[in-house]
């Protein structure tokens, strides 16, 4: 027997999705301009500002009608999610050099790079990944203002 004063609602689609997800890309962002500035290499401030970037770019393909299994399929690929059929949709193109920062970006970003010390590196144990990239300097980090031009050309869409 159900109990007369529990409400079950029933599913509705409000078109919530894409809004949500770019709510999230900004609060990341904010996060992010919190910890602005300081030492070359910042794990943390990296992820935020990546982060920030893939739930922007995943909103625009939710607002283009793609499925949650499309979202789940492009991993954590920023390249993938910055496909560029999907950006053109809202008048949005990436600079060559937004596009090469990006990439760089996310060889760290897709493999966990800002979230672990030991990641999934090409050509290096996933042991000596961390250990390497420290010592060697964090080479071919991306340029952060450039990421945050690409985040702001993302978030124009309003939801």
């Amino acid at each position: 027997m159900s109990d007369p004063h529990v409400i079950e609602p029933v599913g509705f689609d409000a078109r919530m999705a894409p809004f949500a997800f770019q709510h999230y890309a900004r609060d990341f962002f904010e996060a992010y301009k919190k910890h602005k500035g300081g030492p070359k290499f910042s794990p943390a401030r990296l992820f935020l500002l990546t982060r920030s970037i893939e739930l922007a770019a995943k909103a625009l393909h939710l607002d283009q009608g793609r499925t949650y299994d499309d979202i789940v399929a492009l991993r954590h690929d920023l390249k993938a999610a910055c496909y560029p059929q999907i950006l053109a949709a809202y008048g949005i193109s990436l600079e060559q050099i937004e596009e090469a920062e990006l990439k760089k970006a996310n060889e760290y970003y897709k493999r966990k790079g800002f979230e672990y010390f030991l990641y999934k590196h090409p050509g290096v144990a996933v042991d000596r990944s961390g250990p390497q990239q420290a010592a060697s300097g964090w080479p071919a980090l991306p340029d952060e203002g450039i990421l945050e031009s690409v985040l702001g050309k993302l978030l124009q869409p309003k939801f």
